[in-house]
């Protein structure tokens, strides 16, 4: 829960890699609630800021509808 917390501190500041984290968080409920949109909102934020683990999770997001709808391209 405290991560979670710094990481959503860092994440409003546009930190890519706790934008990431945040995603991570979301995805699989550590420290709050599990939330497939907003793990997809957070990945796409740190991928629009150059984080390469976050396009890969954005892309496996639109391939599997996971918080997005089915994007396969």
């Amino acid at each position: 829960a405290m991560a979670f917390s710094i990481y959503e501190i860092l994440a409003c500041e546009g930190v890519a890699e706790a934008l990431f984290e945040l995603g991570n968080c979301y995805r699989s409920g550590l420290g709050v609630e599990i939330n497939d949109y907003l793990a997809f909102l957070a990945y796409f934020r740190a991928a629009q800021g150059g984080h390469i683990e976050a396009m890969e999770s954005v892309a496996g997001c639109f391939l599997i509808g996971c918080g997005t709808q089915t994007d396969p391209e």
